[in-house]
């Protein structure tokens, strides 16, 4: 399928609109709908990274509440944690 058909099948088809914002939609130029796309795109990897960043402070709790457990418990989280750390940093 060509790029511009597989644009048009997506447009028309996948996205759930109603039928006048899909015609509204088949006649914006390319540049418009690219331009909402890299939008959409970009607030979305925002949402996605603050979703990274509470992840991180939940950990970073979680580690706090594990002081006085025993050596061995820590010692396993620890690695655990290594390891994660291990298959993510680039």
């Amino acid at each position: 399928m060509r790029p511009s058909a597989m644009m048009q099948w997506h447009r028309t088809v996948v996205m759930p609109m109603t039928l006048s914002r899909i015609r509204r939609w088949q006649m914006a130029p390319a540049s418009l709908w690219r331009k909402k796309a890299a939008y959409g795109m970009a607030s979305r990897e925002k949402t996605i990274f603050d979703r990274l960043v509470a992840a991180g402070q939940r950990l970073v709790s979680v580690i706090q509440k594990c002081q006085g457990m025993a050596n061995k418990d820590l010692s396993k989280f620890a690695d655990q944690i290594n390891a994660l750390c291990d298959k993510w940093d680039r």
